[in-house]
């Protein structure tokens, strides 16, 4: 079997350009006062938009960040890592977005 040297560890793919560590760290500082208060955070959510996340999934020939499936869960896995609170509550448009990309990607007419 040819290792694809994307991948970390075998087995997921470098995310670095779609939500760095500095990032992540970052995500998580911010995630400790949310979690004393009992709230989703709000300034994680504001870095995350900073950073482009809302188009993790969308082509980038429509201004998204055009990341693969695998790609979304490797964000995804990083961001739970950080801020679970905030996963969870991103995970809806996530899930969303990546249905409405993956059906354009097998019916582009529908543009």
């Amino acid at each position: 079997m040819v290792q694809d040297s994307r991948l970390v560890d075998g087995i997921w793919p470098d995310i670095n350009h779609l939500l760095s560590q500095d990032v992540a760290q970052e995500l998580a500082r911010l995630a400790v006062q949310a979690d004393r208060e009992g709230r989703m955070s709000d300034a994680g959510l504001a870095l995350l938009r900073q950073n482009h996340w809302p188009g993790l999934a969308v082509p980038k020939k429509f201004g998204g960040l055009g990341a693969s499936l695998l790609e979304c869960c490797a964000t995804q896995r990083r961001l739970g890592g950080a801020d679970p609170g905030l996963s969870i509550a991103c995970s809806m448009h996530l899930g969303s977005v990546g249905v409405w990309a993956e059906h354009y990607a097998h019916q582009p007419d529908m543009t």
